[in-house]
């Protein structure tokens, strides 16, 4: 995404990654998010691993996640987006007929609204 891209540009210079490293190095991403159940295990991944937050997701409850994605993130692609909240068993989720920066402008009191509901156990 976009949001990484100072990430990997400074992984390259370093000789940290390349393209060609990060494909191979992601072929064991799946297998390694399902393994994953204690944080001390993090020093031990490729740095890349450990900022996707889709790692964690076999350690958190799905009923205590609220989603909401925006249908147009730049940011957040919505491949990413989908891997996470499937990762994360499909918890709750509504998704945002706007980009990233706009759906806390625009939906500003819906977010609020149904972040409210959430809290009080009381979403439909």
């Amino acid at each position: 995404s976009v949001a990484t891209k100072v990430l990997r540009v400074n992984y390259e210079e370093n000789s940290d990654c390349n393209i060609n490293k990060c494909n191979e190095i992601h072929k064991c991403f799946n297998e390694t998010y399902r393994n994953f159940r204690d944080k001390s295990q993090l020093k031990d991944m490729p740095c890349c691993f450990r900022y996707d937050p889709s790692i964690f997701a076999n350690i958190i409850n799905p009923e205590k996640v609220l989603m909401f994605t925006a249908l147009f993130d730049i940011f957040i692609p919505r491949k990413s987006s989908n891997d996470l909240w499937d990762k994360l068993r499909k918890p709750k989720r509504y998704l945002l007929f706007s980009g990233h920066l706009g759906s806390h402008v625009i939906y500003k009191k819906y977010i609020l609204r149904k972040s409210l509901e959430f809290l009080k156990g009381t979403v439909q």
